[in-house]
């Protein structure tokens, strides 16, 4: 008797993994591959406009270059004019029709009052904003090693990574929500990274991220009991090339305007709060979550190491 109650159970169990990989293979090839994407949804109005930080290269300039294409105008934030005004004639040439705006501050350096002057001395505050995109991040100038033990930081390098990654988000959040609050629906998008699962010689960095993630999650989840039709999602980006970081393109490292491609085709409303937006990333995340700690301690190493030769290498070399 107890033979066929066992099978019958291990049979149970069997059927149901199976549905449950099922479900989640289902969500995922829909997620990625058959839904459309729906960042229209925060186009109100005849001139609706998206502010982009860490606008004049990378990511940044990709984003903006992209939203373009939802009938978007776009306000360019960076701390250099002249790449700021660079991306914003590179656009006025693919996108005649398109409005834009420039915002020059300092993410490393800016005060909270130096924020809200640069933005009030530009003259976008009263614009319709409905789309703030929170891309600036990084190390800053001052590091001259991208990899770097967290116990040889200098207290300048120490307050750069903080302020470039999590306070200037946070002023230029606080100063924008009045603005964004005054359109029909409105979308805040946080640019995250997967170092928030812990990255070796970038630990400052990957704390940062950590902040992100747990800072959108509790604004989303406020400006909704509070009654404000603001949606904050949280991007979890993987590797990818940019201007400032010329890794080898592969399977797994899209450029800039591959994964802006990917960030505005999968942001909307009920879309998800905190996701990987490029497939090969979250597939790479998945394997990594399902090994073991020390296994991927271990490579996650050693990929770092070869990192640093290959990166910092050259700069002192």
């Amino acid at each position: 008797m107890l033979v066929p109650i066992v099978e019958r159970v291990f049979a149970g169990f069997g059927v149901t993994l199976v549905s449950v990989f099922l479900l989640r293979f289902s969500h995922f090839v829909y997620f990625y591959f058959v839904q459309g994407p729906a960042i229209q949804r925060y186009h109100h109005g005849e001139e609706p406009w998206a502010l982009i930080t860490g606008a004049s290269a990378g990511i940044g300039a990709a984003l903006a270059q992209e939203i373009t294409k939802y009938g978007f105008n776009v306000i360019l934030l960076g701390h250099k004019r002249e790449e700021l005004e660079q991306h914003a004639s590179a656009i006025k040439a693919t996108s005649p029709n398109t409005q834009t705006r420039i915002v020059v501050a300092d993410a490393s350096k800016a005060s909270f009052s130096e924020v809200k002057a640069a933005l009030e001395a530009s003259n976008v505050l009263q614009l319709n904003i409905s789309v703030l995109i929170n891309n600036v991040g990084g190390l800053g100038d001052i590091f001259t090693e991208s990899f770097k033990p967290f116990h040889k930081y200098t207290p300048q390098e120490l307050d750069s990574v903080l302020a470039i990654n999590n306070r200037f988000m946070v002023y230029l959040t606080s100063i924008m929500l009045p603005v964004l609050g005054r359109s029909p629906r409105s979308l805040i998008i946080n640019i995250g990274s997967m170092a928030e699962s812990g990255t070796p010689y970038q630990t400052l960095y990957s704390g940062t991220k950590c902040f992100i993630a747990g800072f959108s999650k509790a604004l989303d989840w406020e400006l909704k009991a509070e009654g404000f039709n603001i949606d904050v999602t949280d991007i979890v980006s993987g590797e990818v090339r940019t201007q400032g970081h010329k890794a080898q393109l592969r399977w797994q490292i899209p450029t800039s305007e591959k994964f802006a491609r990917a960030v505005l085709n999968k942001v909307g409303p009920g879309r998800g709060r905190h996701f990987i937006p490029y497939w090969p990333h979250r597939l790479l995340l998945w394997m990594l979550e399902n090994l073991p700690e020390n296994t991927v301690r271990q490579a996650v190493i050693e990929n770092m190491n070869k990192m640093r030769d290959h990166f910092d290498g050259k700069k002192t070399s």
